[in-house]
């Protein structure tokens, strides 16, 4: 009998350890999709946002056109309540949707590629930092927007290299 009860002992520990493990795993990915809201809602704004609720559609379609939400889902990047465990993956994405669907619409045309930031909404403000985003990642498409919105590239966009 006293096999039985050491047997008994190491796997009562072992089941221990094990759900000590699984709820460290669980803690660690509440905490990553936590930093990834935090992240995105920085960069993108809240999550009410038209700006924010656009850009994760163009990730969330550029994601699903590549084939890869099934891939992610086993990884446990992209989890089955559809949250992201890493900011950088959502912006990626959406990076790579504006380019896969530039000319294509979102919302039955509603906006073209997250809409033109250089045009002034019914108040008559722009949004100064969709235009700050795009002057960085695309100042050859934000100069060709700023003229579509009637405006002048060279007040929005620095032409120096600096």
């Amino acid at each position: 009998m006293p096999r039985r009860r050491v047997a008994q002992a190491y796997h009562d520990r072992f089941v221990g350890y094990m759900a000590e493990q699984a709820k460290a795993q669980q803690i660690a990915v509440a905490r990553s999709v936590e930093a990834t809201h935090d992240d995105l809602v920085r960069d993108w704004g809240p999550t009410d946002s038209d700006g924010f609720r656009q850009r994760l559609e163009v990730a969330n379609r550029a994601m699903k056109k590549l084939g890869l939400v099934d891939a992610y889902k086993a990884k446990g990047i992209l989890l089955p309540d559809g949250a992201l465990t890493d900011p950088q993956i959502a912006k990626a994405f959406h990076a790579v949707g504006e380019a896969m669907f530039r000319e294509d619409t979102i919302d039955g045309g509603a906006a073209l590629s997250g809409g033109n930031p250089f045009k002034r909404n019914a108040a008559g403000e722009r949004n100064l930092t969709d235009i700050s985003a795009l002057v960085r990642s695309d100042p050859v498409r934000a100069r060709r927007l700023a003229r579509e919105a009637g405006e002048n590239p060279d007040l929005w966009i620095p032409n120096n290299p600096l």
